[in-house]
C-alpha cells in the first residue's frame, strides 16, 4: 500500500513535476524550432563549402529563421518584458510566436475591463492553450478572446482543425506534456473550470472561466508571497551567523556568512550529505552524525561542534538547530544557525586573563595588611586572610582549619558565615582525616582539588552549600573541595584553607590556584610570627 504523503509533500512533488513538464516544453520548443532550423543552417553551410554558391543565399535565410525563431521563444517566454506590455500586445506577441510554429492566422480579442492585477494569469492560460493549438490542432485558423463579463475573466480558443482527441490527450499526459491537466487543476482550485468543446466536424474550442475575485485574492497573495520571500532573502544574507537548510539530510541552502566561515563555495556546499558535507573533518564524522540524529529526535538542538575550514584548520562552532515540519507534525526540513566560537572564546580569554591581572595586582597589595596585622594577634590575622578570600579573590565561602602545636588535633579556627560556623562548631579533625586528599593525585599548583565524587567515603565533617552549577563543562560542583595549605618554613603543614562557591561559578584556572598558594604562603609567614610574637609576650 502506498503511504500518504502529507500536503507539505505532494505540494513539493507537484512542484517538481511542474519544473520538469516546463523543462520539456521548452526542451521541445528548441528541439522543434531553433535546433532544427540550426542543423539545415549547417548543412547549407557545407554545401557552401563544396563550391555550391546557390546554398550561400538559403544559408543566409536559414540562420535568419533561426534567430527569428529563438528570439520570438525568448521574447514569449521573457516574463518580464512581457509584464511591461499592454495584455492586449503581449498576448499577441505570445500568439505570434504559437501561429508561426503551428502555421495558422490567429485573431485576438482583448475586452478591455478583463485587463488588471490577474494578467499574469490569463498570459499563463493563454501560453497554454496556443501552445496545444499550435502542437496538436494543425488549424489554419485561431481566434483568441479574453472576455469580462460581470464576476468572471474568460479565455476562449477557438480553431478550424483536427478536433480534440481524449486518446492522444492521455498519450501525451503519459509522455510528461501535462500542461493541460495542470491548468484545469489550477482553475479548479480558484473555483473556475475549463471546458473542451470538440464537435465530431473539427475545430476545437476551450474555454477557461476564472471568478475574477478569486484571481485578484491569488495575485494579493502572490504579491505577498513575493514580498515575504525578498524580505526573508534580504533578513538571510544579512545575519551575521552561518544559516543552514536541510532535507533528509542534503544541504539545500548555505547563506554568505556561513561560506565565508567555512571558506567553501556554496556550489561545493549545496547538494553533500553527511557522508561528503566538506566542513565535517573526517575524524569527527561518526560524532557529529550522532548529534545530527539527537536533533532530529528532540526537534532541535542547540549543542558546541568541532567543524573544520578549507584550510584544514579546525574550529568550534555553536550549532542551534530546528525542525520544520508540516501541520501534520511530520518533518519536512532542518533550519541550523552556526556561531563560530573562535571569537568569542579569544575575547573571554581576554576578559579572563585581564581579570587574574587585576587579581594579582589586588592580591599583592592586600597581603602587606597580613603583615600589619600580625601584632594584633591570631585571631585578628586570620580574619584579614579570610576577608582577602572573599573579598579579592572571588570565593564565596572560606573555612581556615588549624592544627593545634603538639597534638594530632585539628580545629576550625575561622569561617567566612555565621551559618557555616555553627555547622562546624566543636568539629575537630585529625591527621589521618586529612590524608586521604592531601595525596599527589590530588594535587595542583601546590594545592590540592579533589573533583566532587573522587573520594568515596569522607573523612571529614565539612559545610556542603546549596549551589546550583552552570552549564559549562567546567562548573564547579557542589561537593567540590579545595584546600590550600599553610606551610611553616621548613615545609610542615599548619593549616588548611578550604574555599568553595567561586564567583566565576568555575573551577579554578592555575593563575587562579597560583593566586590561592601564593597567599596562603604569606597568610602562614604571618601566622608564625604571629605565634611567636604571642609566645614571647
Amino acid at each position: 500500500m502506498q503511504e500518504e504523503r502529507s500536503p507539505a509533500s505532494r505540494l513539493v512533488a507537484e512542484i517538481a513535476a511542474a519544473e520538469r513538464a516546463e523543462r520539456t516544453r521548452l526542451a521541445d520548443r528548441l528541439h522543434d524550432e531553433g535546433l532544427q532550423l540550426v542543423l539545415a543552417a549547417k548543412q547549407d553551410l557545407v554545401e557552401v563549402r563544396d563550391g555550391d554558391e546557390r546554398a550561400l543565399e538559403a544559408l543566409a535565410f536559414g540562420l535568419e529563421q533561426a534567430s527569428d525563431a529563438l528570439r520570438s521563444l525568448t521574447s514569449a517566454m521573457h516574463e518580464d518584458v512581457l509584464a511591461r506590455l499592454p495584455l492586449e500586445e503581449a498576448l499577441e506577441r505570445i500568439g505570434s510566436d504559437a501561429a508561426r510554429r503551428g502555421r495558422f492566422t490567429l485573431s485576438v480579442t482583448v475586452e478591455a475591463p478583463a485587463t488588471g492585477v490577474h494578467d499574469a494569469f490569463v498570459r499563463d492560460i493563454v501560453r497554454e492553450l496556443l501552445a496545444n493549438a499550435a502542437r496538436h490542432a494543425r488549424a489554419t485558423q485561431v481566434r483568441l478572446e479574453v472576455l469580462a463579463p460581470e464576476d468572471a475573466v474568460i479565455v476562449r480558443v477557438v480553431d478550424d482543425g483536427r478536433g480534440f482527441d481524449v486518446r492522444a490527450r492521455l498519450e501525451a499526459e503519459r509522455a510528461g506534456h501535462v500542461g493541460l491537466g495542470r491548468l484545469e487543476r489550477n482553475a479548479s482550485e480558484l473555483g473556475g473550470r475549463v471546458v473542451i468543446d470538440a464537435p465530431e466536424g473539427g475545430g476545437t474550442t476551450a474555454t477557461v472561466w476564472l471568478p475574477r475575485q478569486a484571481l485578484v485574492a491569488q495575485r494579493s497573495l502572490e504579491d505577498a508571497l513575493h514580498e515575504e520571500r525578498r524580505w526573508t532573502a534580504a533578513l538571510v544574507a544579512a545575519l551575521q551567523d552561518g544559516l543552514m537548510v536541510f532535507r533528509d539530510g542534503v544541504l539545500l541552502q548555505a547563506n554568505d556568512a556561513f561560506c565565508r566561515m567555512v571558506g567553501f563555495s556554496r556550489d561545493a556546499l549545496v547538494g553533500t550529505t553527511p557522508d561528503d558535507y566538506p566542513f565535517w573533518a573526517e575524524e569527527d564524522r561518526d560524532e557529529l552524525r550522532r548529534g545530527v540524529e539527537e536533533a532530529h529526535l528532540r526537534r532541535g538542538l542547540d549543542q558546541e561542534v568541532t567543524l573544520v575550514r578549507a584550510s584544514g584548520e579546525k574550529f568550534g562552532v555553536l550549532a542551534c538547530s530546528a525542525r520544520i515540519d508540516d501541520p501534520a507534525g511530520d518533518e519536512i526540513g532542518m533550519l541550523v544557525t552556526v556561531k563560530d566560537l573562535t571569537e568569542r572564546r579569544a575575547a573571554e580569554e581576554r576578559k579572563r586573563l585581564q581579570g587574574e591581572l587585576r587579581t594579582t595586582i589586588e592580591t599583592t597589595r592586600h597581603l602587606t595588611s597580613l603583615l600589619a596585622a600580625v601584632d594584633a594577634g591570631v585571631p585578628a590575622l586570620l580574619e584579614a586572610f579570610g576577608q582577602l578570600l572573599i573579598e579579592h579573590l572571588g570565593w564565596g565561602n572560606a573555612v581556615i582549619n588549624l592544627q593545634v602545636p603538639g597534638e594530632d588535633r585539628w580545629d576550625v579556627a575561622w569561617t567566612s558565615s555565621p551559618e557555616i560556623a555553627a555547622i562546624l562548631d566543636g568539629v575537630t579533625q585529625s591527621d589521618a582525616d586529612w590524608a586521604v586528599y592531601l595525596v599527589p593525585r590530588f594535587e595542583r599548583r601546590g594545592a590540592f582539588f579533589v573533583e566532587a565524587g573522587s573520594v568515596v567515603h569522607e573523612t571529614i565533617t565539612s559545610y556542603v552549600p546549596e549551589w546550583t552549577p552552570n552549564e559549562d563543562s567546567a562548573a564547579w560542583l557542589a561537593d567540590d573541595l579545595l584546600l590550600i595549605p599553610l606551610r611553616e618554613a621548613d615545609g610542615a603543614c599548619m593549616g588548611l584553607v578550604s574555599v568553595d562557591c567561586p564567583a566565576s561559578g568555575l573551577r579554578p584556572t592555575n593563575t587562579e590556584l597560583d593566586a590561592l598558594v601564593a597567599a596562603g604562603q604569606h597568610a602562614a609567614g604571618a601566622l608564625a610570627l604571629a605565634r611567636r610574637y604571642a609566645a614571647a609576650r
